[in-house]
């Protein structure tokens, strides 16, 4: 089995392509919020965190409880990006 290696000039040119894609994707397709609007997703985050934990805290069956702990999770992760 022989192995070969691109050039360089071949490696470039497909950097340059992979960062072409990743930064068109970057700041485009986010959605831009105002300092009110990201004020009122926190707390409606928080309101939910509340509720959950709630949740958590009086579910009966484990398999129920995995599935608010993987919500909270998700809402955990979410909350951190704003």
């Amino acid at each position: 089995m022989q192995l070969t290696v691109p050039s360089k000039k071949l490696l470039a040119g497909k950097l340059r392509s992979c960062w072409y894609v990743q930064d068109s994707m970057n700041v485009k397709d986010q959605p831009v919020l105002t300092d009110q609007e990201r004020e009122f997703l926190s707390e409606l985050l928080a309101s939910a965190e509340r509720e959950l934990l709630l949740e958590i805290h009086h579910a009966d069956s484990r398999e129920y409880r995995t599935k608010l702990h993987n919500r909270l999770s998700l809402l955990e992760s979410v909350r951190k990006k704003l």
